[in-house]
């Protein structure tokens, strides 16, 4: 089965994961830039500051998965709060039938 691969970290430690993926031959897909919704009040009251984030999409299989979860757990720590967050949704559930019958099927209507 296929996943999309979503992982939010602060933009400063994208290259880290980038590098893990990469070890994984796990390609990319996609890299957006994001920033913190708190609010300003909630901010200064836990005495945080905003900080910039980069949300990042890859296709997955399962078994990729496992192997990446174990190596963001030991090596980048994203178990640790503040460190990040990396899940998977499967693509099966993003249609009612596999990505493959979706295809096959477009390809079969006229135009």
């Amino acid at each position: 089965m296929l996943y999309y691969l979503a992982t939010i970290t602060n933009r400063s430690r994208l290259p880290e994961f980038i590098s893990l993926y990469q070890q994984h031959a796990v390609n990319v897909n996609l890299i957006t830039l994001g920033h913190g919704t708190a609010t300003s009040e909630i901010l200064n009251y836990f005495g945080l500051e905003g900080s910039e984030k980069a949300v990042c999409f890859a296709v997955v299989t399962g078994p990729v998965w496992k192997a990446v979860k174990r190596d963001l757990e030991r090596k980048l720590r994203i178990d640790v709060p503040g460190t990040g967050i990396a899940f998977t949704i499967p693509m099966s559930g993003s249609w009612h039938f596999s990505p493959t019958d979706r295809i096959m099927n477009a390809r079969r209507r006229p135009l």
